[in-house]
């Protein structure tokens, strides 16, 4: 599986994004491109899982809880 890694640190926030892209096929439709990112994605996450990384829980982005950990560390 390729996958992209982006690493963030900040406000004492460690992240580690991981992200594939799915391109569209020439068969596809929005319905079967959306079945296939859906299917890719579990993929992932089973990978992820499976080298015991757990997985975040949090459903705000992690830029709104960068800002929102700043904006209190400065309060």
């Amino acid at each position: 599986m390729d996958v992209d890694l982006d690493a963030w640190s900040a406000a004492g926030l460690d992240f580690l994004e991981a992200s594939i892209r799915v391109k569209p096929k020439d068969e596809d439709d929005a319905e079967k491109l959306a079945e296939r990112a859906e299917r890719k994605q579990r993929k992932l996450n089973e990978a992820v899982r499976e080298r015991g990384v757990v997985l975040s829980e949090h459903l705000e982005n992690k830029t709104r809880r960068i800002l929102t950990a700043l904006a209190e560390a400065n309060t």
